[in-house]
């Protein structure tokens, strides 16, 4: 039985990876490292302290993130106060099937809450969810640990067993596999490898299949 659902925000509810090319772009250039949009499929779904170690891999222990992540997240934020970001395909049909079936949902994502409560509220999402939001930095140990997914369960009240993630990246697909979740993933940039796809629940092409799929399992079990 699915009784409760976990979601990522970026690329799995939210389009805005896209965005985070064209930030990571604009600081790259303005750090004199060239255009650093490359790496956004390398860092997707990991926590900021496990993507700074990608990041220090790629360009040097002396680089400076903290710089580069400010004028990264200063270019999103002004990007978006002008172009409000589009919802994934399927997403409001989703979350309107969860509140038809009384199922409650949770936001589980690597941003920072400030930030994903900004992007929450330019996607026209942010009432939807309220307080049941967990950030990045609201835990310990970041994706791909599953701390977050139990954080964000708890916000639900729903038992592991009967709670199921919904991820973009493999990164977080495997810390919520790790964690003993149920995971679905639909792909965005980063694609995963056969290890991960053998250990998802389901792999899907977007979320308008998603309805379907919980029905199916919640029927069965009934």
């Amino acid at each position: 039985m699915i009784k409760g659902v976990i979601l990522d925000m970026d690329g799995t509810l939210i389009d805005t990876e896209h965005l985070s090319i064209l930030a990571w772009d604009y600081a790259g250039e303005k750090m004199g490292v060239g255009k650093a949009g490359f790496m956004v499929p390398r860092v997707i779904g990991y926590s900021t302290e496990n993507a700074n170690e990608i990041i220090r891999r790629q360009f040097g222990n002396d680089f400076n993130i903290k710089k580069f992540r400010k004028i990264k997240c200063d270019y999103a934020v002004r990007w978006m106060r002008k172009n409000p970001p589009d919802l994934k395909p399927g997403a409001i049909e989703l979350l309107d099937y969860l509140d038809a079936n009384s199922i409650p949902y949770a936001i589980a994502t690597s941003t920072q809450i400030k930030y994903a409560r900004q992007r929450l509220k330019k996607a026209g999402l942010f009432k939807r969810f309220g307080k049941r939001v967990i950030g990045g930095d609201m835990v310990s140990n970041g994706k791909p640990d599953p701390e977050i997914f139990d954080k964000a369960r708890s916000l639900i009240g729903i038992s592991r067993d009967e709670c199921i993630v919904v991820e973009d990246s493999p990164a977080g697909a495997k810390g919520a596999h790790d964690g003993g979740y149920r995971v679905v993933l639909v792909p965005d940039l980063s694609r995963p490898d056969e290890k991960t796809l053998e250990s998802m629940w389901h792999v899907l092409d977007s979320l308008e299949q998603l309805p379907a799929i919980i029905d199916k399992e919640n029927n069965n079990e009934q």
